[in-house]
């Protein structure tokens, strides 16, 4: 877990790397979206606004309604009643697999990692810190405005709740081979 856009996947897929598995919330939670049940139940919740012209789950519509007013945490709170116990069914079968296949780790790269109760899972929470200008950079990269992140972050946990929260801290200066370097150390940590 960790700050928005502070290299989270990064450090999961370099995880992968050195023989971790990792269990992407948000990319499971993206395939969820072309589910014929979950398409019907945020249609129900949230109208037809959110489809786009191709019959498709709009995720830039759907986010406009969840994150419009961060004070406002209904919408969200209804599109993760939808979400979150199918990516949590999800996260179990990456674990089962891991545990049948003899892999070391399993990784969970989830954004809503404390929120979600999904904490309860991990025997150890990494929590991913990098410069606010880095962060701003990076949300820019994935096209959000500098307000679109900073409404992201509202409808999240306070960041030092994150932190203290977690077992290890990985800090991303931008730099990929620090970030490697870490997580290097952080493998041979949790593999012991």
């Amino acid at each position: 877990m960790g700050e928005i856009a502070s290299g989270k996947s990064t450090v999961a897929r370099m995880m992968a790397e050195h023989g971790a598995v990792v269990a992407n919330a948000d990319e499971i939670g993206h395939r969820l979206l072309d589910d014929p049940a979950v398409k019907a139940d945020i249609v129900d919740v949230f109208g037809e606004d959110v489809v786009d012209s191709r019959g498709h789950i709009s995720r830039q519509a759907l986010a406009r309604q969840v994150f419009s007013d961060p004070s406002d945490r209904e919408n969200l709170a209804k599109l993760e009643g939808i979400l979150h116990p199918r990516i949590l069914d999800k996260v179990r079968e990456y674990a089962k697999t891991t545990r049948s296949g003899g892999h070391p780790i399993l990784v969970i790269d989830a954004p809503l990692l404390l929120e979600a109760g999904w904490v309860t899972l991990c025997h150890r929470v990494i929590y991913v810190s990098s410069p606010d200008s880095f962060r701003r950079r990076w949300a820019s990269e994935r096209g959000w405005s500098e307000e679109e992140l900073l409404r992201r972050e509202a409808a999240q946990l306070p960041l030092e709740l994150k932190r203290l929260r977690a077992d290890l801290v990985v800090r991303n200066s931008g730099s990929l081979e620090d970030l490697r370097r870490q997580t290097v150390r952080l493998m041979a940590l949790l593999v012991g």
